[in-house]
């Protein structure tokens, strides 16, 4: 990738990473994410959605875990030197005055957060990051 000086729209950002894995020979879309789970953010227990979902599988942890800086800080933990973040996009609408017609109108709102998975950070508290199961046994189901 190349080093860019100027500072990069979220949709850029977006298409980027995707051209990025695809240049790789990986299609983002057709990876098995099952193992490791739907990424969620640890700290909350939220699960990301939409474009965010192929953000983060598509990175090939083998747990779908995700953490903030602040977040990781805050359990104790610390970010193992040179690991690289990965951005995760944040909507909502939000309601502005229009300076034409002092009227409130919805907009949409749009930022990024940068997160880590588990496996890039240390000292994390083992009780809170989720041991991964395989509920179903191919094997076994045959």
């Amino acid at each position: 990738m190349e080093e860019k000086t100027e500072k990069q729209s979220v949709y850029e950002m977006v298409i980027t990473r995707i051209i990025e894995q695809l240049e790789k020979g990986s299609i983002p879309w057709q990876q098995p994410w099952t193992d490791a789970g739907l990424p969620q953010n640890l700290f909350s227990g939220r699960p990301y959605k939409g474009i965010n979902v192929w953000l983060l599988a598509m990175l090939g942890y083998k747990l779908n875990c995700f953490l903030t800086y602040k977040q990781v800080q805050a359990l104790g933990g610390k970010v193992k030197k040179g690991e690289k973040s990965c951005p995760v996009v944040f909507w909502n609408w939000v309601e502005v005055e229009d300076k034409e017609t002092k009227e409130k109108v919805k907009k949409p709102f749009l930022r990024y957060y940068l997160v880590f998975n588990v496996e890039q950070c240390e000292g994390l508290p083992e009780d809170k990051i989720p041991v991964v199961s395989y509920p179903n046994d191919p094997i076994q189901a045959c």
